[in-house]
């Protein structure tokens, strides 16, 4: 699945699969970023893509002479008795390796055939410029401002009973700007009840990585004594 999103001389690059990572070469310090992901992280901070990482390999092999732990001398009768019944052994092996080697290929075949942007992750149908990889991700922002919108607030009764609230909304996107970001207020009693809901409005216009205040009152019922928000929406800037 094409999810992944990579940092290279500050421009986003992507999507690509894990596969499509490998033959970058990624590196575990290099900055990598899918959706979900609340910033840019380096490589070696994710699981799943430690398999890009794994550089051992197995020592050369190199072989020995064993001649002198042969149970049986090159003119013992037994010799000629092993050989011959190794001979089927080896033939059904040798089938069995060929049916599985076109079985797989077979496989593969289907498979590339039907996936055919493996065989070419770097083709003319999916390499993009950085200018449309910068315009994807924006559009993937855009799309999901939930992902992106964060916020903190504290809140307290006035004297004339209103709910004040003071807090902050964080826009975590690369590209994507927002404004007029919808939160909803549920009125809770002291055992935790909902007893009311009020939505509003911020009417602020949110740049990436920009923090804006908020303030709003709201007239709550009298039994109220904690409230819970919880942002709805939020519409992105063209």
């Amino acid at each position: 699945m094409k999810i992944w999103f990579i940092r290279h001389n500050n421009e986003s690059l992507g999507p690509y699969t894990i596969e499509e990572l490998k033959n970058l070469s990624v590196t575990k310090d290099d900055y990598i970023w899918k959706e979900g992901l609340a910033d840019w992280v380096q490589a070696k901070s994710l699981s799943e893509l430690t398999q890009l990482f794994a550089s051992s390999a197995p020592p050369p092999f190199t072989a020995q002479n064993n001649s002198s732990h042969t149970p049986y001398s090159s003119q013992s009768p037994h010799n000629s008795y092993f050989a011959a019944a190794a001979k089927p052994k080896s033939r059904s092996r040798l089938l069995w390796i060929s049916l599985l080697f076109i079985l797989s290929l077979v496989t593969y075949l289907i498979y590339a055939n039907n996936n055919s942007s493996y065989l070419a992750p770097f083709s003319s149908e999916v390499q993009k410029s950085p200018e449309e990889l910068k315009a994807d991700l924006a559009q993937t922002e855009k799309r999901n401002p939930l992902n992106y919108i964060n916020g903190s607030t504290a809140h307290h009764k006035n004297l004339i009973g209103e709910m004040v609230m003071n807090g902050t909304l964080t826009n975590s996107a690369t590209l994507a700007v927002f404004k007029d970001v919808t939160m909803q207020a549920d009125f809770l009693s002291k055992t935790n009840s909902i007893i009311g809901s009020r939505t509003f409005v911020v009417y602020e216009v949110i740049k990436p990585g920009q923090t804006v205040p908020y303030k709003q009152k709201i007239l709550v019922p009298k039994d109220v004594t904690d409230v819970k928000l919880t942002i709805m929406d939020a519409t992105s800037v063209n």
